[in-house]
């Protein structure tokens, strides 16, 4: 090597050797973050499948009616009346009222039905649709005094306004002209009826499948009754 002159070293390799080194470094970082991206697409992916699937599931399982009509719409044209008259009728006498075979009574459930569980066909839609229309489109009203007037379900469709005896006869026939069989709940100083649902959700009964429907209770919903009358005595017909 002569004296005074300079060693020069290959700076370039030097320096492509480095940033080799440092994309070996950086290399596990990005995967870690494109795993972290594909996990987050996963999760995401896997939360909207699940907010799809459980309405869907609800909505099969515990449908809700969409509209409910009107007496004057569900209702046929023209008709005659029936009234029974029976004084002071006792409970094992209320199934004198309910007439499901009447095609007064089947016309003004099917319609009902078929306006609210469109789509949603199914026993709890329909009971649900006929509760909620004996409950929210009749209205209420007490007895003559000293007499005990149970109206028809002809009579009720007439004229929509009524007491729990009324009520319940046209809900029981409602619900059994649909198929859905009843028990009428009496207790001291009223009345109400129980379906029997065995497609009910569970919050809806007591484990045997009837569904309470207290069609004179308006802030009642499906499957309640007021708290006052839980721990009534109950006779069951």
């Amino acid at each position: 090597m002569e004296q005074g002159r300079e060693e020069t070293y290959p700076t370039d390799a030097h320096q492509e050797m480095a940033d080799a080194e440092g994309k070996l470094e950086d290399a596990p970082q990005k995967v870690r973050t494109l795993r972290r991206f594909y996990q987050g697409i996963a999760v995401l992916l896997v939360l909207l499948m699940i907010f799809w699937i459980i309405p869907a599931y609800t909505i099969k399982i515990d449908p809700e009616p969409r509209q409910i009509p009107t007496v004057q719409e569900a209702r046929p044209g023209n008709f005659s009346l029936s009234p029974i008259k029976v004084s002071f009728p006792t409970p094992d006498q209320f199934y004198e009222f309910v007439h499901p075979e009447d095609p007064v009574v089947k016309q003004t459930a099917d319609y009902v039905i078929s306006r609210a569980c469109e789509g949603r066909e199914g026993r709890i839609c329909n009971a649900k649709a006929l509760f909620y229309f004996v409950r929210d489109k009749f209205a209420y009203t007490n007895d003559p005094l000293s007499y005990e007037y149970v109206k028809t379900p002809r009579e009720s469709l007439r004229s929509p306004v009524g007491d729990c005896d009324d009520a319940s006869v046209l809900l029981a026939s409602l619900l059994r002209a649909e198929g859905i069989d009843t028990r009428f709940v009496f207790i001291p100083g009223h009345v109400y009826v129980k379906a029997y649902l065995p497609d009910a959700r569970r919050k809806y009964h007591d484990g045997d499948f009837w569904v309470a429907l207290d069609a004179t209770c308006e802030y009642c919903g499906f499957g309640e009754i007021p708290y006052k009358n839980q721990d009534a005595k109950k006779k069951l017909i």
